[in-house]
């Protein structure tokens, strides 16, 4: 039997090999203490990957130090694909066979409680380049974070008034009580002005993540027959970047349609060097659902046994349901604020869920309102591949900064 591993460096293992490896393999799965990666498309592939092993699978092996809580709690912050495995494995086994499953478990919720919130640059708090923010629905203490819900005296909710949480359109707004779409900016190095602009681009970014985390609430916490999951996670996960063009372009040969979005990024003019350093967050809302297509497929009386171009056009059905509700209508699962969002801003989006994995470069296809949805999600292919089919989906923006490209 082939050991299971996730390597340190993502970039040396394509996303597809790492998917197949562990959604359809049986047995312990080796993490590395720490996970680097350029690509922005490859932690949430990644996360996929490991929550598609986990659904069959429990046990995590690490070499991760565990012994000194606080500090594990830090470092498990950014690594987000070690932690996600953590919380989906019933034991997690140390160097020479140790158990260290109560350890590592601590660790985790100590993460989760210290990271209930994206921390901006500038609040006080160690930032780094990578912060997640997960509810974790097996565990009542962390099913509702206070950066995902609004916290009333009736209890959790994410109905619509918990927007603000998320988005706000206020400029000045002390940085303890940031929304969600002004800290997800925040992470980016660049110098921030509190003026109109950062404030609408953040109040923008702020209702597309209320869309994507909601519809997450709303189908991901229980399969296609609404039976909860024993193990369930869904979260917000960002990177800071700033890396040069030149090697943004090498971490996505794969992925051609990123590869030209980076040669031409942020303008959509080609650049006057590949020495330039760009830079932007990558924002990822994930979950351990059944799947984007997967309630659709289900209702038409598909159970398990679709053909590839049904679920494939389950899939683009689901991301114009709704395309006729308000510009403010927050309706969940349309995904239409999302798109129209990244079109905005020259974004760049990645949805993996079940056997595909979609992409479009927003700034070269732009949203339009009822459009069919087809080719421009292609990702300049003539049809998406087949892949292996993962547990979950994966919504990934790439979203460009203030001064996104300097020499």
């Amino acid at each position: 039997m082939k050991s299971l591993s996730v390597p340190q460096r993502l970039d040396k293992v394509g996303p597809d090999d790492l998917t197949a490896q562990l959604a359809d393999g049986a047995g312990p799965l080796s993490m590395a203490s720490t996970t680097v990666t350029t690509n922005p498309l490859a932690i949430p592939q990644a996360l996929l990957a490991v929550i598609s092993w986990s659904h069959m699978n429990r046990e995590v092996v690490t070499k991760f130090p565990f012994d000194n809580e606080e500090e594990a709690a830090k470092k498990l912050q950014r690594n987000t694909v070690l932690l996600t495995a953590i919380l989906m494995a019933d034991k997690v086994t140390g160097p020479g066979g140790a158990d260290v499953t109560v350890d590592a478990y601590r660790a985790a919720l100590a993460a989760l409680k210290q990271a209930d919130n994206i921390p901006a640059s500038g609040s006080g708090e160690s930032v780094g380049s990578e912060r997640a923010v997960i509810a974790a629905d097996h565990i009542p203490p962390l099913r509702a974070p206070r950066g995902l819900y609004l916290h009333t005296s009736d209890g959790p909710t994410i109905a619509h008034e918990a927007v603000e949480v998320y988005a706000k359109k206020l400029i000045e707004i002390p940085r303890p009580v940031w929304p969600l779409g002004w800290r997800v900016m925040g992470m980016s190095p660049v110098g921030l002005r509190h003026d109109d602009r950062f404030a609408y681009d953040a109040y923008d970014l702020g209702k597309a993540l209320f869309e994507l985390v909601q519809n997450t609430h709303d189908h991901a916490r229980s399969n296609a027959l609404d039976a909860r999951y024993t193990h369930s996670v869904r979260g917000v996960h960002v990177r800071a970047l700033t890396q040069k063009r030149a090697r943004l372009m090498e971490s996505a040969a794969q992925q051609r349609d990123l590869s030209e979005y980076f040669a031409a990024f942020p303008s959509g003019s080609k650049p006057t060097t590949m020495g330039d350093q760009l830079r932007f967050v990558a924002v990822t809302v994930f979950d351990s659902g059944p799947g984007l297509a997967a309630r659709t497929l289900w209702k038409s009386g598909l159970r398990g046994n679709a053909r590839p171009e049904q679920e494939l056009r389950a899939m683009l059905d689901a991301l114009r349901k709704h395309d006729s509700g308000d510009d403010d209508g927050l309706r969940g699962l349309g995904l239409t604020n999302v798109q129209k969002y990244l079109t905005k801003v020259g974004g760049y989006g990645m949805i993996r869920s079940g056997r595909f994995r979609l992409t479009r470069d927003f700034r070269a296809h732009p949203y339009t309102k009822g459009e069919d949805n087809s080719n421009k999600w292609w990702g300049q292919l003539a049809k998406p591949s087949v892949l292996t089919k993962v547990r979950g989906t994966a919504f990934t923006m790439v979203v460009p900064t203030r001064g996104g490209q300097h020499g």
